[in-house]
């Protein structure tokens, strides 16, 4: 328990201090978190993805999980294979920065831009009778990159990328 204890201290404790460890996310000029890209072919990451849910390729979709530097990322994918969304709510970094947890204010200061769109929907929490209000903002880069951002109380809570025309 110790030494996997400080293995992954130490996993951490490497990529804070390294430059790939502050731009995992990328919006141009492709979507990518890390290593792993919009458009792509999920099988590109058999070695290191777990799937977690298929889904009927109409309303859901098959969604994979993978663990990178200690957080859950989701990749979402149709029947076809290739990732259509990245998906956060444990963590996103952005130039240096984690996005989740940040409040949207700080958010749309530091890109330096206004939401393109925001709704406000009510998302279950823990069954069907507790629930939040969040609002819903979404933001356009290059044409048709978008990330989505989900906030309670101002703060991030979660996050999702992707390609429109995908």
């Amino acid at each position: 328990m110790l030494k996997e204890k400080q293995k992954e201290k130490n996993i951490v404790g490497e990529t804070k201090d390294s430059h790939l460890f502050s731009s995992l996310l990328s919006i141009t000029p492709s979507i990518s978190y890390g290593r792993f890209r919009v458009g792509t072919n999920v099988s590109d990451y058999n070695d290191c993805i777990e799937k977690t849910y298929s889904g009927d390729n109409h309303y859901t979709l098959d969604e994979y999980v993978v663990r990178l530097y200690g957080y859950a990322i989701t990749l979402c994918c149709r029947e076809s294979g290739f990732i259509e969304t990245i998906c956060f709510d444990e963590h996103c970094l952005y130039n240096g920065k984690d996005l989740i947890g940040m409040n949207i204010l700080d958010f749309m200061r530091m890109m330096n831009k206004e939401p393109d769109s925001v709704d406000i929907d009510w998302v279950p929490t823990k069954d069907e009778n507790h629930g939040q209000n969040q609002r819903c903002y979404c933001f356009y880069f290059n044409r048709s990159h978008v990330i989505q951002l989900w906030t309670w109380r101002k703060r991030i809570v979660n996050l999702t990328v992707y390609d429109y025309r995908l």
